[in-house]
């Protein structure tokens, strides 16, 4: 692909680049050399480039010799869908209450019911405004009541759905949420979307990242204010991150870019539970960027910039925070204490985007298949 050719051309200087940031990492140790670059053919008209991305490897195993030991990249893949379902981007997955797992499929316009023991599932495809019908299906979480809530971005609504997808209601929306990162309902019937507002854009107000409606989509609060930049087309797009609910009433918010997981328990007061600058840079300045393409100035996005995609609560209390990083092909996986100490972290060598937790704790992550394309739903198990 590439990006993993775009990658690979950093030759010594990319070894040099990575290697030194290593230390800033506070911990994340490579699995092996071979996964420090994405693989790519070389062909004998590129020898001089092949010599040079060699000349970085040894460098870089030098430098990781004498720096701290390798981690071997704990964890195991449970189970993955099928190519059959042929996902062309799954933009929420979610666990059921029986333990089916519902994927919605945003470019597909469609919600999956799976059943992992046998691997079968079938498909709510229905398109258009009427009951439970969809337009851009995108994130899903559980209600209290173990219903499924549907983010849909085309129907600026929540919608609801049984475990079998019958529809349940559909939940209009004042304004829309764009490029949303997190959805989840809390324990009094709420619910919490992360992302940026189009109302604040529109009203040049001030821009928050975390938004908390009551169950008829009315707001009530919003939360973790960004600071104002000369960027704000980009402080919009890219607010916002991955949330989860606390067994208190709470929830966690781990912000996308730069790194900050923050904890607001039943009170909703923010509290700062975790921070590390050096693991993920900020974004805001070089989301967008102009490019002329055959004679015309566009625009290009950094849509999948490193970013935090998923914060946890274990069952043991510890907090799970992933970042993917779509154009290396890697995540790294933050396991914190829960005072808030970094307990370890590790680096994978595949760019898992996080969507949910299963009720025993397994990580429901999606992957773009190398060789097809398209979407896989994998079911990850995290080794202590």
């Amino acid at each position: 692909m590439d990006h993993s050719r775009r990658a690979a051309r950093r030759g010594f200087l990319g070894a040099w680049h990575y290697v030194r940031r290593i230390p800033e990492h506070h911990g994340i140790r490579l699995r092996a050399l071979s996964t420090l670059w994405p693989q790519t053919p070389r062909s004998p008209a590129k020898s001089g480039q092949a010599a040079v991305l060699a000349l970085g490897a040894l460098l870089s195993s030098i430098l990781l010799q004498a720096g701290r030991a390798q981690e071997l990249a704990r964890i195991e893949e449970v189970w993955v869908t099928p190519p059959d379902l042929h996902l062309t981007y799954v933009g929420g997955v979610v666990e059921a209450p029986d333990g089916a797992v519902i994927i919605s499929d945003t470019n597909g316009r469609a919600l999956y019911r799976f059943l992992p023991d046998s691997g079968t599932f079938s498909v709510f495809d229905r398109v258009g405004q009427g009951p439970g019908d969809l337009q851009i299906p995108v994130l899903l979480t559980l209600t209290p009541n173990g219903d499924v809530a549907l983010y849909d971005v085309g129907r600026r609504s929540v919608l609801l759905y049984t475990a079998n997808l019958t529809p349940v209601r559909n939940i209009q929306m004042r304004e829309l949420i764009t490029n949303p990162k997190g959805f989840v309902y809390l324990a009094d019937g709420t619910y919490i979307l992360s992302g940026g507002s189009m109302a604040a854009r529109m009203m040049n107000d001030t821009i928050f990242a975390v938004h908390h409606y009551d169950e008829d989509g009315r707001l009530l609060y919003r939360y973790v204010q960004l600071p104002d930049s000369q960027f704000r087309d980009s402080l919009i797009q890219i607010a916002g991150g991955p949330v989860s609910s606390l067994s208190d009433g709470g929830f966690l918010y781990s912000n996308s870019a730069p790194h900050r997981i923050l904890r607001l328990d039943g009170d909703f007061i923010e509290h700062v539970f975790a921070e590390d600058e050096g693991v993920i840079e900020p974004i805001v300045d070089r989301f967008a960027r102009t490019v002329i393409e055959d004679g015309v100035e566009k625009t290009r996005f950094e849509w999948f910039h490193d970013q935090s995609r998923g914060v946890f609560q274990m069952s043991d209390q510890r907090v799970l925070n992933i970042i993917t990083r779509q154009y290396r092909g890697d995540s790294i996986w933050e396991i914190w204490k829960p005072d808030g100490e970094l307990d370890r972290r590790f680096r994978v060598p595949r760019a898992y985007r996080p969507l949910a937790k299963t009720r025993d704790d397994h990580v429901l992550a999606v992957y773009e298949h190398p060789e097809t394309s398209e979407w896989v739903v994998a079911s990850l198990r995290v080794l202590d």
